[in-house]
C-alpha cells in the first residue's frame, strides 16, 4: 500500500467541544499527530467557563485516513465531536460557479434596457456589425476549452456511468487567474 502525505483534497473541517482547561487542546493536537493528520487553522467558536468550542482545519491522506483522525479525536476522554465535514465536498455542493448580473438592475428602467426592449437594440447593433458581440455579451470574458472526456466506472458493478466534462469549471477558473 502507498503511504499518501495528508492533503487538502482529503481536509476535512472538525467543529470539537473540550472542556475550557490547560492542555485539552493540546490533547487533541496529539491525536491528531499520532495518526499522521496534518493541522491547519484553528479556530475558537465559543468559550464559557466550563467549555470551549473550536474548529480545527485537518489535512488526510484519504477516507481511511480521515476516519482515522477522527476515531482518535473521539476517543479522548471528555472531547465531544460535534460536527464533521469534508472540505472538497464542502466546496463542491452547490457547484461552484455562480452566474450573477455584472450591473444592479434595480428599478423598472434598468430591466426595460438590460432585458426587453433594450436587449434588441443591442441583437440590431451585433447584426449591423457582428465584430460588437465581444463589446456587449459575454463572450469576451469566455474560453473554450476542449477535454478528452474519459468514462467513469461504478467499480461496485463495473458499469460505465455517463462521462463528465468540466469545461465551465476550467472557464472560471481561467477567468479567475487572469484577474
Amino acid at each position: 500500500m502507498v503511504n499518501l502525505t495528508p492533503n487538502p483534497s482529503y481536509s476535512l473541517t472538525l467543529r470539537i467541544e473540550l472542556p475550557n482547561q490547560a492542555g485539552s487542546l493540546a490533547s487533541v493536537t496529539q491525536a491528531i499527530a499520532k495518526v499522521g493528520g496534518n493541522l491547519g487553522q484553528i479556530s475558537l467558536i465559543e468559550r464559557t467557563l466550563k467549555l470551549s468550542q473550536r474548529e480545527l482545519t485537518v489535512d488526510a491522506a484519504s477516507e481511511e485516513h480521515a476516519e482515522q483522525i477522527v476515531g482518535a479525536i473521539e476517543s479522548l476522554p471528555d472531547i465531544k465531536v460535534l460536527k464533521v465535514s469534508d472540505r472538497t465536498f464542502d466546496l463542491h455542493r452547490g457547484g461552484k460557479i455562480a452566474i450573477t448580473s455584472r450591473s444592479p438592475l434595480a428599478s423598472q428602467c434598468e430591466l426595460a434596457m438590460a432585458y426587453t426592449p433594450g436587449v434588441g437594440r443591442i441583437c440590431l447593433e451585433i447584426a449591423k456589425d457582428p465584430s460588437q458581440v465581444f463589446s456587449f455579451t459575454i463572450k469576451s470574458n469566455t474560453v473554450a476549452i476542449v477535454t478528452m472526456v474519459v468514462p467513469s466506472w461504478d467499480w461496485a458493478t463495473w458499469e460505465p456511468l455517463p462521462p463528465c466534462l468540466s469545461w465551465k469549471e476550467k472557464r472560471c477558473s481561467l477567468k479567475n487567474l487572469r484577474e
